[in-house]
């Protein structure tokens, strides 16, 4: 179903795929995953809007704070 581009460990993922829904509720379990993520790509609509919902590596917590 997904697959790493050729020399990144980064993965690619879109709604049409199928498990969509349930691969996003998986993500969202992830300790510092990037809730926010919807926001970041439905504007402007129809353009690909690219956004990090996970970063494993750099540790960073995309979770607001309050």
């Amino acid at each position: 179903m997904l697959g790493p581009n050729d020399s990144d460990p980064m993965w690619t993922v879109h709604e049409e795929l199928e498990g969509f829904q349930a691969l996003m509720k998986s993500f969202e379990r992830l300790p510092g995953f990037n809730n926010l993520w919807f926001p970041a790509i439905v504007k402007p609509a129809f353009a690909e809007n690219r956004t990090v919902i996970f970063d494993r590596a750099s540790g960073k917590d995309f979770r607001p704070i309050g």
